[in-house]
């Protein structure tokens, strides 16, 4: 061998090395174009340890079983007041287990403590987490003061706390929490929830609770204490608590929280409860917008989240074959629009968007004609200005959600042959 090759083959290795020395988690630079990967129990663990990472991009690309983690091992997301998680984590589909946390701490879930409008944790399910601390717990969240969780679950397990306990989040000051479920055990002696323990000003929307929850103080089967909150299209199982309402300092429930059983009273286990009730959830026969929801036989049990299938399987029946094959093809090479100009909600920009524009045309949102989806500037009116804005996009095809954009890293805005790539690795698989 030559001084030259060995000379080269050094050169190699050092730079291998240099590159695996500096590689991060899974890998990744922590962007929204190419986020941490995160596939191991210690990476998710190392996130709690990087308090810098905390405004950055995740994604997590696998199943995670923490039970190695006991007492307060398993770091945190998110230090109380000091250092929020502010950034973005996409769970795609896949689940955390075997959560376990006991201590003194304040604030606890996976992610202590989120506070940004930005902030966004979407698509990720926690099973049988097992947490008991004095105040302020969720399986996913200690407290939100202000952000997003979505399309995210939590089954099994108990949680346990002296005061304000929810199955997903303990404390809910401001932010939402959007199509979302529990089947879990939460104990608390002043404020229990299905969903969350408090909810102060924040917005729960298209949320279903199935948890058992106790409390000597407020419990509700959704919310322990939340008369200040906002809510819409939620629902509880009263065959769970029979004795609780769903916000528990509201006698009654308030618009937007419904309890029903599985066989009669708003049947959980009927998808037209749910169609009637707004949401975008996909049956035999009904294809929404959004592919969130999925119920694909009745009297079976509740809902399910359309990210715990996979991917390319966007409708009915479970499986992806050919009628998954026909709804991405009617989303091929889309784009997602800059802002909601597909009133009609067929991905096409024409005349009939043009007629829902013209139905709402110079009115106010003190009128009953007013159409706020066609207000684009948020300006309270129907203008010559939202017009402006419409008009770019006449006659072109797009959307502002589009169900089969799926790669790379959960999207790119537009359906390519990545996506089809990614469909196509799934063909006439099932979960």
């Amino acid at each position: 061998m030559t001084l030259k090759r060995i000379f080269c083959d050094v050169i190699l290795l050092s730079i291998l090395l240099a590159c695996t020395a500096f590689a991060k988690y899974g890998g990744g630079s922590g962007t929204a174009q190419d986020p941490y990967l995160i596939s191991t129990a210690s990476q998710m663990n190392a996130i709690g340890q990087n308090s810098g990472d905390w405004d950055k991009h995740f994604l997590l690309t696998a199943d995670i079983d923490l039970s190695a983690y006991t007492g307060t091992q398993f770091n945190l997301i998110g230090t109380y007041h000091s250092k929020p998680f502010t950034g973005v984590f996409d769970g795609q589909g896949y689940t955390i287990s075997n959560f376990t946390y006991e201590s003194t701490t304040f604030a606890v879930g996976i992610f202590s403590y989120i506070d940004t409008p930005e902030a966004i944790i979407k698509n990720i399910g926690i099973i049988d987490p097992n947490i008991e601390v004095p105040f302020n717990t969720g399986a996913l969240a200690g407290i939100i003061n202000n952000g997003t969780i979505e399309n995210s679950w939590v089954t099994g397990g108990t949680l346990s706390a002296f005061n304000t306990v929810g199955g997903l989040v303990g404390d809910i000051f401001d932010g939402t929490i959007q199509n979302c479920y529990t089947i879990t055990n939460v104990n608390a002696n002043q404020r229990a929830g299905g969903i969350a323990g408090v909810n102060t000003h924040g917005n729960i929307i298209n949320c279903l609770s199935a948890s058992i929850v106790s409390s000597s103080g407020y419990k509700g089967a959704v919310v322990g204490e939340g008369s200040t909150g906002t809510y819409a299209g939620c629902f509880y199982d009263i065959e769970m608590n029979p004795a609780i309402y769903g916000i528990g300092d509201i006698v009654g429930d308030p618009c937007g929280v419904t309890g029903g059983n599985t066989s009669t009273l708003n049947n959980l286990h009927t998808s037209q409860t749910y169609i009637e009730a707004g949401w975008d959830i996909v049956t035999p026969t009904n294809i929404p917008y959004r592919y969130t929801w999925r119920m694909c036989a009745d009297d079976v049990s509740y809902p399910v989240l359309s990210c715990q299938y996979l991917k390319g399987d966007f409708l009915c029946p479970d499986g992806v074959d050919v009628i998954d094959l026909t709804a991405f093809a009617n989303e091929w090479m889309l784009e997602i629009f800059d802002i909601e100009v597909d009133f009609y909600l067929d991905r096409h920009i024409d005349f009939k968007d043009w007629a829902v524009l013209a139905a709402a045309w110079q009115s106010e949102d003190t009128e009953d004609r007013f159409n706020p989806s066609v207000d684009i500037i948020t300006d309270g009116k129907i203008d010559e200005f939202d017009i402006a804005l419409f008009a770019q996009y006449w006659l072109t095809n797009g959307a502002y959600h589009l169900n089969a954009d799926t790669a790379p890293y959960g999207g790119d805005d537009i359906v390519n042959m990545l996506d089809y790539a990614a469909f196509a690795n799934q063909w006439y698989k099932s979960n």
